[in-house]
């Protein structure tokens, strides 16, 4: 099988002012063709239905419409690859747990038949439920993954501007999780996101000690994104409306209504 958990540490560095946030936490990792038979064989998980875990077509860009893998077919196809029906797809996400489900990035991965890896892509989703896809065909040796710079012109932190760069460098998932997002304006490195973590066999058991040690983790998720907002902003730290500049809010699904005019829906 080639689905799995992940016992993780999501650790967060500011460099303007210093901060540092990590918090523990467990991701699942999916095989797109394998969710029938876990949706089947476990009870703690489901598929497009309630469990104590659960991924849905919606969880997607375009899912609600056209299904989980097909919706990230053709996003990949807006960015000029065309994958095979024989081509892998894999997800990396939590899960909703009793029926609650919040990410602030899911990634996913695709592969050919001979496990080759063919591309990333990471869709961001930001509290106002906006989501934003950013696809990666470039792989670097060097960094051992797929690797994309572009501006990120999405509201994700009332903190940082919307014309700065987001940097990825998506690694496939293997016995251990390592993925990258930087934040950079011009060469000024602002933020350093990374996501590092062991595979674990993906069975009820693992489902439930992930749920007894990390209850409620999506909530949790939540909750501490804004707490750490709380914190700098009693740092002092400019606070950025979500209505400002909207030109620079581009390429949003479910585009929140300040800036709905121009955006894609």
């Amino acid at each position: 099988m080639l689905s799995a958990l992940y016992e993780a540490e999501v650790m967060h560095q500011r460099f303007a002012p210093a901060r540092r946030f990590a918090h523990r936490v467990f991701y699942l990792w999916l095989d797109l063709a394998e969710l029938p038979w876990l949706d089947a064989d476990l009870v703690c998980f489901g598929f497009n239905h309630f469990a104590l875990m659960s991924v849905h077509d919606a969880d997607v860009i375009d899912g609600r419409r056209l299904g989980l893998r097909q919706a990230l077919v053709e996003q990949w196809a807006l960015a000029g690859l065309r994958l095979e029906d024989s081509d892998r797809i894999g997800m990396l996400a939590f899960p909703h747990v009793l029926g609650y489900g919040y990410n602030p990035v899911r990634f996913f991965f695709a592969q050919d038949q001979t496990g080759r890896p063919l591309a990333a892509m990471a869709q961001v989703t930001n509290t106002f439920g906006e989501r934003k896809a950013f696809v990666a065909l470039d792989w670097e040796q060097r960094r051992g993954g797929f690797v994309l710079r572009c501006p990120k012109h999405f509201y994700v932190s009332p903190f940082f501007p919307l014309d700065v760069d987001f940097e990825f460098v998506l690694r496939p998932p293997g016995d251990c999780v390592d993925i990258e997002v930087h934040d950079y304006r011009g060469q000024d490195h602002l933020l350093a996101t990374r996501l590092s973590g062991r595979r674990l066999e993906i069975n009820d058991l693992s489902l439930l000690k992930a749920f007894v040690c990390h209850p409620l983790v999506t909530l949790r998720v939540m909750f501490l994104i804004h707490w750490h907002a709380l914190r700098l902003w009693w740092m002092g730290l400019a606070v950025a409306s979500k209505a400002d500049n909207p030109h620079l809010q581009t390429q949003v699904h479910e585009a929140h209504h300040s800036i709905r005019p121009t955006s894609v829906s």
